[in-house]
């Protein structure tokens, strides 16, 4: 049977991992060491820098089109063990956890992230409350 527009395959886990990885990676790769570079002086980011650049990229990755591969590796649940070595959280995990304390869902987050000024203000509040947490 063919497949119609618009209709949404079954990904392999391999296709997604391997998609996941290489978005998220160079984009905060490549950022972080520009900002290292010019801003920072040779300076860690400190971690409300780093969660900040983070949810700025959900952001705008729930902007994206529902049948995107990146905003669907947001959401999936790989089935099976971890590799030996990997951490235990996944970014869906840790997204999770922050909803929690947020009380928020996927679908709210999704209305906010489509109004852009909404969802800068809630990601520099989340920030700088969690900053403030700490101290």
């Amino acid at each position: 049977m063919g497949q119609k527009p618009g209709e949404l395959r079954k990904p392999s886990s391999r296709k997604y991992r391997c998609l996941l990885t290489i978005v998220y990676a160079k984009y905060f790769r490549s950022v972080g060491r520009t900002l290292l570079a010019t801003t920072y002086c040779g300076r860690e980011q400190s971690r409300s820098q780093r969660r900040k650049k983070r949810w700025k990229w959900i952001g705008h990755t729930l902007r994206k089109a529902p049948n995107c591969v990146t905003r669907q590796a947001l959401t999936w649940n790989p089935q099976g063990q971890r590799k030996r070595g990997r951490p235990k959280n996944t970014l869906r995990r840790e997204m999770e956890i922050y909803m929690r304390k947020m009380n928020k869902n996927w679908m709210e987050l999704e209305k906010k992230a489509q109004d852009r000024v909404g969802w800068r203000m809630l990601v520099g509040g989340l920030c700088s409350i969690w900053s403030n947490r700490r101290k």
